[in-house]
């Protein structure tokens, strides 16, 4: 009797893994597959997990962290404490780290998980840690932004770009603006909403949850950084 629950746990484990890794979905794996598809190559990316919690709660996650063998800093500024903990575990393709920010007995937890190059590999590991650190650090009530940059070395250029982006994603209500002063670097900004994703934010009254920075690098090639429900990174 005792071999065969045994049995049927490893079998239920082992399902169980197979299902999350097969069957896991989000915005950054989306936006990842249209790129490679239209071949354009990845610089870099990165997802974001915020989330809400209280003081009591923040002090309890830290102390935890630590026990569990995340490296900690600690600084104080005139509004709030600030604790950086670094995951200790990271793997060479992709890093680990979080905050967390304690300020007037409230706190808010930050986890990000950012890489620079992409493969099967790298997205397996992504999987694996994203689903993790939901799961171990997070509820359902958290905020998920996922960011992705490419370069478009003049293969198929920025009308082609977001025609065929507007058409894959099924993006409505597109809206774009233009930079108008020399001292910025972006060309313009594209914002919309996809049905794809249900996370979603409101805009100036319309509703949006992508958005795609148009930016020239160096060595004069377009960059794409898309960002999901906004971006909240520098671009």
């Amino acid at each position: 009797m005792r071999k065969t629950a045994l049995i049927l746990l490893f079998v239920l484990l082992l399902t169980t893994k197979t299902v999350t890794m097969a069957e896991y979905k989000d915005a950054l794996l989306d936006i990842a597959d249209y790129t490679e598809t239209i071949k354009l190559p990845i610089d870099d990316w990165s997802v974001t997990v915020r989330e809400q919690i209280s003081e009591e709660d923040a002090i309890e996650m830290i102390t935890k962290m630590k026990k569990e063998g995340l490296q900690a800093t600690k600084k104080e500024t005139e509004n709030s404490t600030n604790y950086s903990l670094a995951d200790t575990q990271n793997s060479s393709k992709l890093n680990v780290y979080y905050n967390v920010i304690v300020h007037s007995g409230k706190a808010e937890l930050i986890a990000v998980i950012e890489g620079r190059d992409w493969s099967e590999t790298v997205k397996e590991l992504y999987v694996k840690k994203i689903t993790k650190v939901k799961n171990k650090y997070f509820t359902n009530m958290a905020q998920t932004f996922a960011c992705l940059t490419v370069i478009d070395d003049a293969i198929i250029g920025s009308d082609y770009f977001f025609k065929d982006l507007t058409k894959t994603f099924n993006i409505q209500q597109e809206t774009v603006q233009f930079d108008n002063h020399e001292n910025l670097s972006h060309n313009f900004i594209f914002y919309g909403y996809t049905p794809l994703w249900t996370q979603k934010i409101s805009l100036e009254n319309a509703t949006m949850n992508i958005q795609v920075a148009v930016t020239e690098n160096a060595e004069g090639h377009l960059t794409y950084t898309i960002g999901t429900p906004i971006l909240i990174n520098e671009y």
